[in-house]
Order: structure tokens, then sequence, then C-alpha cells
């Protein structure tokens, strides 16, 4: 087998990363039944609101991660949370929020 197939199929399944994400987001308390989520595709978002992610979060340096953004449908402003999450392992290695919504509503 090719070393690259080798490596992809060592890789949690997209929607294993997902479900990850919002296990990890209803952990710290958040309503995620009124969220939707989105699977950065190669990271590019992420890359976009931090420059450089792995300077910021120093626990993603030399891994291989999957950044997944959960933000509630009702558009609660400054609510959204970064969820990172190890590709092989599905270990959360960090969160990110841009939290500052004026109340708890959107924590259960």
């Amino acid at each position: 087998m090719p070393r690259a197939a080798f490596l992809q199929s060592n890789q949690l399944a997209k929607e294993e990363i997902v479900q990850i994400a919002i296990s990890a987001a209803r952990q710290l308390g958040y309503k995620t039944e009124e969220m939707d989520e989105i699977y950065d595709d190669d990271n590019k978002n992420i890359k976009e609101y931090f420059v450089a992610p792995e300077k910021e979060y120093p626990e993603l340096k030399d891994k291989d991660y999957q950044a997944v953004y959960l933000y509630f449908k009702e558009n609660v402003m400054g609510a959204g949370l970064w969820v990172f999450v190890d590709k092989a392992t599905g270990e959360v290695l960090g969160y990110d929020t841009d939290f500052w919504a004026e109340d708890d509503t959107v924590f259960n």
C-alpha cells in the first residue's frame, strides 16, 4: 500500500471529527442542539482567522489537526467556538472561542 494511502486510512472520518467537536462543545456547556458546524476543509478558515494558529496555540505545532467551527443557528453574535481535533487520535487539542455575548443564554 502506498504510504500516502496508509496515512489517510489512519485518519478519522469527517463525521467522527465533527461529532468529537460537538461533544467537546457540549462538555464546555454549549447548547449544541442550537448550533451548526463547519468542517474547515484544509483548515483554510482558521488560517485566515489566525494567520499562524500554531503560534497562537503551541499544542497544535507538529500535529495533524482538523479545525471545526460551531456557531449558533440564530446568529448569536460573538458566541462561536473553534475546536481543534487530532485527525488520527480524536484527541481535542484545544479550543478558541469568540464568545463575548452579554448573557449566558448560549450555555446549558
